[in-house]
């Protein structure tokens, strides 16, 4: 049985794999963020070392990262043509520019199982052996695959015994509905969006095998999902945007969270903390963590009278909109609210949220 691994844990083993020249292959369902993290890790790693990051090519003194395809190569295509050297009487192999001459960085094998079994033949040496014919991969590189399992009706083919054996593999686990949060916040996406799929954890993920829909819920979509709705402001046309992402029966709930979410005054609200009555709705609460946080992100001055509403909402909602909050703002979020005098009094509740 495959390890199992969540986002964090998928990162700490690219790393792992960067360092012991092991090629790692990673499988899980579509849309939740494979290659994102793998992306993601090579930035990081190649911050750390000090090298310019170069997307999808490489350079001398510079981390690159290779994003190759191989459903849609030939065989010829990584092997590289042949040429006849009439000098040596011998053939020789032009090996493809996309190949690393220097430098350092990941060669990442996308969606390698849904190649045929004779393009991944073509890899067999460069995963194993780090050559192809002529050609040897630099020191500093690592090699990454990825690819759906084959309950996604992706099409897939089975990775042959001696190629699988090639790989140490991880399986990855959909984020839950607080890792999705954390990532949210920092890579703008909507509030209402993030604030409803706390409400309803369900529908981050929602795939159905036996189903013909086209739309569904996964990380990915509500993705762009929340790029659709960007500046949006009639709601049909968001119901429009998000079913043609997440699917028409997801889209006709949210719409009805969204339009309920649009209608709260959260400004009325931080103005006049004493006046703030606790919801009885649960999904106005939810509504109103995502907007205290969503305000203090846009206007940090407003935290002191966020803090007086914390003091109030139920003590669920609270750590919600607090753990947005500091997602929001990794760096400033603590020290904002450790100067507060209303900290003393959510500090015997909360701290072990925070800190």
């Amino acid at each position: 049985m495959t390890a199992t691994v969540n986002h964090n844990e998928l990162n700490e083993h690219i790393r792992k794999s960067y360092k012991t020249n092991v090629s790692l292959f990673v499988t899980g369902t579509m849309g939740i963020g494979k290659s994102d993290t793998i992306k993601q890790t090579a930035q990081e790693i190649a911050k750390e070392e000090k090298l310019e990051f170069i997307p999808n090519g490489w350079a001398d003194g510079k981390f690159g990262l290779i994003d190759i395809r191989l459903s849609q190569f030939d065989p010829a295509d990584l092997r590289g043509l042949p040429m006849f050297n009439t000098k040596e009487k011998t053939t020789e192999w032009l090996i493809p520019e996309i190949l690393p001459r220097s430098g350092k960085g990941i060669i990442f094998f996308d969606e390698l199982n849904l190649a045929t079994p004779s393009i991944q033949a073509a890899a067999y040496q460069l995963i194993l052996d780090r050559k192809l014919g002529s050609y040897e991969l630099p020191d500093g590189w690592a090699i990454i695959s990825a690819g759906n399992g084959t309950e996604d009706r992706a099409n897939t083919y089975e990775l042959p015994a001696p190629l699988a054996n090639r790989f140490a593999h991880v399986k990855l686990n959909p984020p839950s509905v607080d890792e999705w949060t954390q990532w949210a916040t920092q890579n703008n996406i909507n509030n209402k969006i993030i604030t409803y799929l706390n409400f309803k954890k369900s529908y981050l993920y929602k795939f159905d095998s036996d189903s013909n829909d086209v739309a569904f819920p996964t990380p990915r979509s509500w993705v762009f999902a929340s790029r659709m709705i960007e500046g949006e402001t009639k709601d049909v046309v968001v119901k429009r945007y998000i079913a043609s992402a997440v699917g028409d029966a997801v889209a006709t709930e949210y719409i009805a969270y969204h339009k309920m979410a649009s209608q709260l005054d959260i400004d009325k609200m931080i103005k006049n903390p004493k006046d703030f009555k606790n919801p009885e709705e649960i999904n106005v609460a939810y509504a109103i963590a995502g907007g205290l946080a969503e305000r203090y992100n846009s206007n940090p001055k407003l935290l002191q009278n966020i803090c007086q509403i914390w003091q109030k909402l139920k003590p669920e909602f609270t750590v919600i909109s607090m753990k947005m909050s500091k997602a929001y703002k990794p760096r400033t979020f603590n020290s904002d609210i450790l100067r507060l005098k209303e900290w003393d009094v959510l500090s015997k509740e909360y701290s072990k949220y925070l800190m």
